[in-house]
């Protein structure tokens, strides 16, 4: 099934193109397990470790200059959501452990 839905979860659109699709997922790839990669089918060589180091590297540069509301992701989390209403027509309610496991 796994092996089945990765297509769709890697190049979920014709554009852009492959190439394009490959360099965004190379940092998520990059931390996968050899063996994953592998039985994923997942292409790892040199060039790709290579551009994952000038990824890190452009990283180290890029994010200190940004302005803090690019740079930090905490402003995202203070927005506050409305509070779920649950119905009361026998849905599984979470517990307060549930919702506070964030």
């Amino acid at each position: 099934t796994a092996l089945g839905l990765l297509p769709a979860i890697l190049y979920p659109t014709r554009f852009p193109p492959r190439s394009v699709w490959d360099m965004a997922h190379l940092a998520s790839t990059s931390v996968l397990h050899p063996t994953i990669r592998r039985q994923y089918g997942l292409i790892w060589n040199r060039r790709r470790e290579q551009g994952v180091g000038r990824l890190a590297a452009a990283s180290r540069r890029i994010v200190p200059v940004l302005p803090p509301a690019v740079r930090y992701v905490p402003p995202a989390r203070a927005v506050q959501l409305p509070r779920l209403s649950w119905p009361r027509t026998g849905a599984i309610r979470p517990s307060s452990a549930d919702l506070s496991a964030e």
